[in-house]
């Protein structure tokens, strides 16, 4: 699977938990607008900002149940890592135990799931371009997308350096037994 779509997966799965909480606080700003707005002289003003907010309550909406509909295609048990680990945020340790599995085997399958959610994405229509089209005008979620690419690009490069000094010491064990 693709990096990019794996990226957005991780992001997608990460943003579940925040998605009721935004929804409540839209809620509670388009109560408050309605309640002040008989004190406005710009009705006009209040009522799109309303329907601006109920907009992004409806897109936050259908991306909690994008990744509702997502995660129910999984197998249960990657389902069940990717809640664990990314919803709940449970540490890895705690939920290999809880899942009764060893270290090893849990970070095997959270990149199992993660590629299987990423794939998931992509039969529903949702290849990285999308989503990132879909989701680049919310900074919080384009936050974490980044921070996840970050954490990604760090990670190549830490590969590309172990094998760089893999090669590097390779060269030098040669060298001495060239010289010896």
């Amino acid at each position: 699977m693709e990096t990019e779509q794996k990226i957005w997966a991780k992001t997608l799965i990460s943003t579940y938990s925040y998605l009721e909480t935004i929804c409540g606080a839209i809620d509670k700003t388009v109560l408050s607008y309605g309640i002040n707005s008989g004190l406005s002289l710009d009705v006009e003003f209040v009522a799109n900002k309303i329907i601006s907010l109920t907009a992004r309550k409806k897109f936050m909406i259908n991306t909690k149940v994008l990744i509702d509909n997502v995660l129910s295609r999984l197998d249960s048990e990657f389902a069940r890592i990717l809640v664990l680990k990314y919803i709940d945020k449970i540490k890895s340790e705690t939920a290999s135990q809880v899942l009764n599995i060893s270290m090893r085997s849990y970070f095997r399958k959270i990149n199992l799931a993660i590629d299987e959610f990423a794939l998931q994405l992509k039969k529903f229509g949702y290849n990285s371009k999308k989503l990132y089209e879909i989701f680049k005008n919310e900074s919080w979620i384009m936050e974490m997308y980044n921070s996840y690419k970050n954490k990604e690009l760090r990670d190549c490069n830490m590969d590309s350096m172990n094998f760089l000094g893999m090669a590097i010491n390779t060269i030098k064990r040669k060298s001495m037994r060239l010289y010896n």
